[in-house]
């Protein structure tokens, strides 16, 4: 079973309307899970990805005043079918969508980059880390709290 949560600390080299198109991290093709920051060509929106169902596409609008550009940032998508949420910088910029996905075992992850290897990262990924169960908004404030610990962004 595909764990429900992921966590990202990262500091982007990109404004997050830069127009670019990054990845986070992906999977297999078949059964995509990740987080990617897309092209002027989808607006700059995040799209959210489980088990190759986009779960949302987070407008630029939504989650622009939140992205710190060569700076630390935490992203955190919490999701179980039927309810994910997300939060950057502890700010949440996704609330209780409730697209429905059924969990699969990818065999691989990339971490920033497609499972292609296109669409690298342009920035520093500190950390990526995953959960098997779904968290709770404080949950998510203490682990948010704890990443810029850690890198002594606080």
């Amino acid at each position: 079973m595909m764990r429900n949560v992921l966590l990202y600390t990262f500091n982007p080299d990109f404004e997050a309307d830069d127009g670019g198109y990054y990845v986070f991290s992906d999977t297999n093709n078949g059964d995509r899970y990740g987080v990617h920051k897309q092209g002027t060509a989808q607006s700059n929106a995040m799209a959210i990805l489980m088990n190759s169902v986009t779960i949302a596409t987070i407008a630029l609008a939504t989650y622009q005043n939140c992205w710190k550009v060569g700076a630390t940032n935490v992203l955190v998508v919490s999701s179980t079918t039927g309810r994910t949420n997300a939060w950057l910088n502890n700010i949440q910029i996704l609330t209780n969508d409730n697209t429905a996905w059924s969990s699969s075992n990818p065999s691989n992850l990339y971490v920033g980059a497609s499972y292609t290897g296109g669409s690298t990262f342009s920035g520093t990924m500190k950390a990526v880390r995953v959960w098997q169960k779904e968290l709770t908004w404080m949950q998510v404030a203490d682990l948010q709290l704890r990443e810029l610990k850690q890198t002594n962004d606080i």
